[in-house]
């Protein structure tokens, strides 16, 4: 379990959204899912995109998660443009949806279908995005990075 007030990283809510996305297929295939693991995600898209408590004095979405919640926002209302108010309250939508879902209310379900597969996908290039900046700014193995100069 995550501990409340603790950001969480890009990697576990994409993996929590890919299981929604599973759990999601497997209610609409008639099959048993685990409902829980929609109040995880909502629990998590609340925690990155509103502010802490007592901290309502200000518009905030977790360092990092602008630019994909901005993408999915943008994706899904057509607009070229969002600010952030519109962002944030895509993301309660979408939260108030998938704990509708956790708490067996399933009139959601194909709606939340594509906006996880589209968050998963999000946060995946983000991860990508940032994993090759990571890896070009790391000083090669064979090189020695003593006199802070390098072979390039």
């Amino acid at each position: 379990m995550h501990a409340a007030g603790q950001a969480r990283s890009k990697y576990s809510l994409s993996d929590l959204a890919l299981r929604s996305v599973v759990e999601l297929e497997r209610m609409g295939a008639g099959m048993d899912y685990n409902a829980q693991v929609f109040g995880e995600l909502s629990t998590a898209l609340m925690q990155t995109s509103e502010p802490a408590a007592g901290a309502v004095q200000f518009r905030f979405v977790e360092p990092g998660y602008y630019d994909p919640f901005e993408r999915l926002y943008r994706s899904v209302s057509s607009a070229p443009r969002a600010d952030l108010e519109q962002i944030q309250n895509y993301m309660k939508t979408v939260s108030s949806h998938l704990e509708a879902l956790s708490k067996g209310q399933n009139e959601a379900a194909p709606t939340m279908l594509p906006v996880c597969v589209a968050l998963h996908q999000e946060l995946v290039q983000e991860l990508s995005a940032e994993d090759v900046f990571a890896i070009h700014e790391w000083p090669l193995f064979s090189e020695d990075t003593s006199s802070g100069l390098s072979s390039a």
